[in-house]
């Protein structure tokens, strides 16, 4: 039988999201290149056209999720951190967040919760996708550690693309070893947790969707309002 005919845009598309359903239900290995094309309503040499193989099919998927979540990121960090340092409202030190007065801090916090908010929506929405690559960073194969691998990498001022933007603004921004600063934003790692997770934690718990997402979001504020001390944030407590 004759397949469909789609623009090369939208069978790509076709191709991935296939991809992404089967993966979830069959798991990567259990998947055949001719279960995608099926599903995806196109012939089985098209996607060869687009991909040399089920590996690269995934190597798409899993760049695809770490290029949005840095691009998320990185909009956060020019739209509160870079211009804040800019208008004179933040100054980044060695063990904390120093903020011109409280309102300059309420409104970093502020920013901080919109941007749990979009990681949320984010990790809700992809949590299928997220939970193949996760799955198959953990496995034998080429993508073991591929997650763990990247945070990595973000630990790296010169590849960091959080640090190279806040560096626009302050050429000095005093980078320790350790990154603290880096720590402090590290609560995305949670937030993707608790989607990859949600169906399993909705079980135990017996809460609603929404009440789940606000407790979750909830918590994350109350952490991120532990380490407030006055108009800064406390960053490193031990020298």
């Amino acid at each position: 039988m004759e397949k469909n005919h789609f623009s090369r845009e939208e069978a790509k598309e076709r191709i991935i999201g296939a991809s992404v359903k089967l993966f979830s239900e069959k798991g990567f290995d259990g998947t055949r290149v001719n279960e995608i094309a099926a599903a995806a309503d196109v012939n089985k040499a098209l996607i060869y056209y687009y991909f040399d193989n089920k590996e690269a099919i995934l190597d798409q998927l899993l760049n695809q999720i770490l290029n949005n979540v840095t691009s998320l990121s990185t909009t956060f960090v020019q739209k509160s951190i870079r211009q804040m340092i800019q208008d004179g409202r933040l100054c980044i030190m060695k063990d904390r967040l120093h903020f011109a007065n409280e309102a300059a801090l309420e409104n970093f916090l502020s920013h901080i919760q919109n941007f749990n908010n979009q990681i949320l929506d984010y990790a809700m929405n992809n949590r299928k996708l997220i939970r193949i690559l996760m799955t198959e960073s953990l496995k034998e194969s080429k993508h073991k550690n591929d997650l763990i691998q990247f945070i990595k990498e973000l630990g790296k001022a010169a590849e960091n693309p959080i640090i190279r933007t806040i560096r626009e603004a302050n050429a000095d921004f005093p980078l320790s070893n350790n990154f603290i600063f880096l720590r402090f934003f590290f609560h995305p790692v949670s937030i993707i947790n608790f989607a990859v997770y949600y169906e399993t934690y909705q079980k135990i718990c017996g809460l609603s969707e929404s009440k789940m997402r606000t407790a979750m979001l909830n918590s994350i504020r109350t952490l991120s309002n532990s380490f407030v001390s006055g108009n800064d944030i406390i960053l490193q407590t031990e020298a």
